[in-house]
């Protein structure tokens, strides 16, 4: 975990109450401490916050809690790719991280995604002496 995200954990941890804290397995509870918070009411609270910022009305798609998660994901594999980590080894690590079964679910996050097409194109060593050069005249 990234040092700032769990200096941020620490922080929540602390500002929770104590009873529901010790007593409860969850880490973000829903009304009933017994259960997690619920993916609606997650999402009511995350547009209620982004109604809340500059950018709330001057951009025509809102986001998303899952755009976040398709984001996270796209991102971090551009950086393991540019940086010649291999996915085979990090993949089921992330996939984990994101609570799914398997690597496929992971990988599904990345296709058609422009930002993908650079670093694939960096590491292709096979389509260039398959694939002839379209010319456009």
């Amino acid at each position: 975990m990234a040092e700032d995200m769990a200096a941020l954990l620490k922080q929540y941890l602390g500002s929770m109450d104590p009873t529901i804290s010790t007593e409860n397995r969850w880490l973000f509870p829903g009304v009933n401490p017994d259960n997690h918070i619920s993916s609606g009411a997650l999402a009511i609270k995350f547009n209620e916050f982004w109604n809340e910022t500059p950018y709330a009305n001057t951009c025509e798609k809102r986001p998303t809690i899952h755009a976040l998660r398709h984001t996270y994901v796209v991102l971090r594999m551009n950086i393991w790719m540019e940086n010649d980590i291999d996915l085979n080894i990090m993949m089921p690590y992330l996939s984990r991280q994101l609570g799914h079964k398997s690597v496929q679910e992971t990988f599904y996050y990345y296709h058609q995604v422009a930002e993908a097409f650079r670093a694939i194109h960096r590491k292709d060593t096979v389509a260039h002496s398959v694939l002839p050069k379209v010319r456009i005249r």
